[in-house]
């Protein structure tokens, strides 16, 4: 019997082929979106998975608030591992990261370019919360001693490249320059690569015992990553109970007390390693990481997307109940039983459902190399391999059979078979609301998508295009320039030789590349503050266009500045300071240098529109507590950009044997905003995929419904109504329900949008024009899809219209 009512379904869909092409079509896109948008979720998902003990392993970060400055990091001092292990007995271990890029070389003299590889410094218990593979040696013992390195598996035949025998290689040497120099360091240890989804990668590991920082003695100081793995049958939660003590105990009892009662703050907050890749975008991440945020709107769109497919379904086939239901009515008075009917319309459903399905996976399986180059992930159908995976796809298929096709099934066998049999229409005036709510959704959602890939757009042009109090236009930025040590200046001053070049600047960070922050006393203040700060050299205010609102910029010339700094705006307005030129500040807290304030610079967003501007000083590059140079900026100007580059390449190659790394301050910076450009890049995707599944079926129901009322439309003409007329009554009834899921979209969009535009410390306004223009694209397109089919109605003679039916 199951048999037979397939055959029957697939006899009535090839006769109806524009019909079951419409609906195969609307939902093989549907089902190649959701398999896409699956294998995206489940591949953030399974982040960190590949550790074996990975439920039982967390991270500590830390949130801290000094006067109006405020911070959450991922950085905590590198004191607390082991009080963490002292104190709490539910942990089994602790292990202490840091990870940075630095230069290494295979030997001694070796005349091939240093590279430039990620590399990580930890405890030896390392290999006690983390799941690593070892290929060769022995990694604890590396993780133990100075001068000892373990290398990834790639990292290998970087140096190695004819190597096929792990083991021969172990105590071979590298040149590492951690410090100022390159070092000797052995290979004790070869491990496999850390799996692609993972929320930190790197190339080579080396023991913290060569880090003297690794041994501070200052709880107020932060550098260190710090993760834990709870014992079995323990919880998080009685290490949460005892951080607060920790602090206490070891940052001044009462006194800290005291501080935290003014409203500053210090505390800890654990991370679970499962949830960092997409629940965590603090200071400090190892990586940029997923948005848990934009996979849920993902998911949801998806559903939705699928549910426009399925109205499509619905629509079309109850449209066509009139037609079917002498079908059904003959089929009753022969004794057919209603379930059996539902049964038959079920069966056409599914198939339809399935042969969709198979050409959504075929379809998904080529376009899957240009999605992932898109999203930058490494998805494969293999993911969709696991034993469940097949199963769940199979009940998901069934399930979308189903409910697209249950309400027409149900709609279709509840006619009686004497008004079936006699021909007389049963479309009732509810049957025909309920069918152009299903439209209104359909529109209601296109415009609520297409709205917001237009608001999005909207606010990152916005957050692009704002005056961010500095220019980042033609800056080239050139990495690691602590490797020129005392060279810096020759190398400055040989690249102003060039006429392209306008200005050159050296820091410590710049705009896009990350910030630090330090305590300071205030003159006249009784606690510490916590201010960004920025260590830069004279030029840094001239090449990045800043402006100073009151006093001046630094002077090498003069010795007194090598103790001054200079403030920004919200710096004066927090400290309560209306005239603070010559006003000091101490270095690292009370215990340190004076330093007085020379000049107030103007307010600029060296970090993301995300956050409101914090209070920092510029400190001189040459002042005695100053953290160095890390990049050196250079404005340039002229036709030919990449010339000027090959000659900065050329100089740089003259004073330094590293290789030339560089970067353009634009691109840097626009990389703050690379999750929303993302999200506006999926918007518009799925803003077309949306739309033309929604039109897909109003041009389905622009045939059905043009058809059913050609004799009318020939009535009208014959009593003088005009083409002109004809098409507008046509076209008018699909205007109407587009007009009414506009104007359901617009609030639910507003709202939606409102609660991502938190996110943006400085953001957009939404303009009603971004909900017109939607509408506009919409009724367009709308427009375009039925008005073949209302012309050609509305010309057809009207003599052939009278003898239609």
């Amino acid at each position: 019997m199951i048999l037979h009512y397939f055959k029957i379904a697939l006899r009535y869909l090839l006769k109806q082929r524009l019909l079951t092409s419409i609906n195969i079509l609307g939902l093989t896109v549907g089902i190649i979106v959701s398999l896409l948008i699956f294998l995206y979720v489940r591949y953030d998902q399974n982040y960190d998975h590949y550790n074996d003990k990975a439920k039982r392993i967390y991270r500590i970060g830390l949130h801290g608030k000094m006067g109006d400055t405020e911070f959450t990091q991922t950085y905590t001092t590198s004191l607390l591992a082991q009080e963490l292990v002292n104190t709490c007995p539910e942990i089994e271990a602790v292990v202490r990261m840091l990870g940075s890029k630095f230069y290494v070389k295979s030997e001694e003299g070796s005349e091939r370019d240093p590279m430039l590889l990620d590399i990580m410094t930890a405890d030896s218990s390392l290999l006690d919360v983390f799941t690593l593979n070892i290929l060769a040696g022995d990694p604890r013992t590396a993780l133990k001693e100075p001068g000892t390195v373990i290398l990834m598996e790639s990292a290998v035949h970087l140096f190695f490249p004819d190597m096929k025998n792990f083991p021969e290689i172990l105590n071979k040497p590298l040149m590492v320059n951690l410090g100022p120099e390159f070092s000797p360091f052995e290979i004790r240890a070869v491990i496999s690569d850390i799996p692609v989804q993972s929320h930190f990668h790197f190339d080579m590991i080396v023991s913290n015992e060569n880090i003297p920082f690794s041994h501070a003695d200052n709880w107020w100081n932060n550098g260190f990553r710090t993760y834990v793995l709870i014992r079995e049958n323990k919880n998080i939660d009685g290490v949460l109970e005892k951080l607060p003590g920790i602090y206490r105990k070891n940052m001044g009892g009462e006194k800290f007390d005291s501080w935290v009662a003014e409203g500053n703050i210090w505390e800890s907050f654990v991370q679970h390693l499962p949830d960092i890749h997409l629940r965590s975008n603090i200071t400090g991440e190892w990586e940029p990481n997923s948005n848990i945020q934009y996979n849920r709107i993902l998911t949801i769109v998806s559903i939705f997307i699928i549910l426009i497919a399925c109205v499509n379904f619905i629509n079309l086939s109850t449209s066509k109940a009139v037609i079917r239901s002498k079908e059904i009515g003959i089929k009753k008075a022969l004794g057919s039983r209603r379930y059996q009917l539902i049964a038959q319309l079920l069966a056409e459903s599914t198939v339809i459902s399935f042969i969709a399905a198979i050409l959504g996976i075929i379809i998904a399986n080529l376009v899957i190399p240009a999605f992932n180059q898109f999203t930058g992930k490494y998805l494969t159908l293999m993911i969709f391999g696991g034993y469940s995976d097949p199963l769940l796809f199979l009940g998901f298929v069934l399930i979308l059979g189903i409910i697209s096709g249950l309400y027409p099934a149900f709609y279709i066998t509840s006619v009686q078979p004497v008004k079936a049999l006699t021909g007389k229409k049963t479309t009732s005036r509810n049957e025909k609301i309920f069918r152009n709510g299903l439209v209104v959704f359909q529109f209601a959602i296109s415009i609520m998508i297409i709205s917001s890939t237009f608001l999005v757009n909207r606010q990152l042009e916005y957050v692009r295009n704002q005056n961010l109090g500095f220019n980042k236009e033609n800056i080239l930025v050139v990495n690691n320039a602590a490797l020129l040590k005392g060279k810096l200046q020759t190398f400055k001053q040989e690249l102003l030789k060039y006429p392209d070049v306008k200005s050159v600047s050296a820091s410590f960070s710049v705009p896009g590349k990350g910030q630090s922050n330090m305590q300071f006393r205030p003159e006249g203040y009784e606690d510490n503050v916590l201010l960004d700060v920025i260590f830069a050299d004279e030029d840094y205010a001239n090449t990045l266009g800043l402006q100073m609102v009151m006093g001046r910029y630094f002077d090498p010339d003069l010795p007194s500045d090598s103790l001054s700094l200079v403030i920004n705006q919200e710096a004066m307005k927090n400290l309560g300071w209306n005239d603070p030129l010559g006003k000091t500040l101490k270095v690292w807290g009370n215990s340190g240098i004076p330093t007085k304030v020379v000049g107030v610079v103007n307010d600029y967003h060296y970090i993301s529109m995300h956050e409101k501007i914090r209070p920092f000083v510029i400190i001189p590059s040459f002042h005695q507590r100053s953290f160095g140079t890390n990049y050196i900026a250079i404005k340039i100007e002229g036709a030919d950009i990449p010339s000027t580059i090959k000659k900065i390449e050329e100089s740089w190659k003259e004073f330094s044997e590293f290789p030339f790394d560089y970067s353009f301050m634009d691109e840097s910076y626009d990389q703050l905003y690379k999750n929303e450009a993302y999200a506006q890049s999926i918007f518009s995707f799925f803003s077309l995929i949306s739309i033309f599944i929604a039109l897909l079926g109003l041009f389905g129901m622009a045939v059905y419904i043009t058809s059913q009322r050609t004799k009318e439309i020939g009535i009208r003409k014959t009593f003088g109504a005009s083409t002109r007329r004809i098409f507008i009554l046509l076209s008018g009834s699909f205007s109407k329900i587009i007009i009414i899921g506009f104007v359901i979209a617009v609030p639910v969009s507003w709202w939606f949008m409102q609660l991502w535009l938190r996110n943006f410390a400085y953001k957009t306004e939404i303009s009603i024009w971004i909900y017109v223009v939607s509408f506009f694209v919409v009724i367009l397109t709308a427009w375009l899809t039925t008005g073949y089919q209302s012309l050609k109605t509305a010309l057809k003679n009207p003599v052939d219209a009278l003898r239609y039916e």
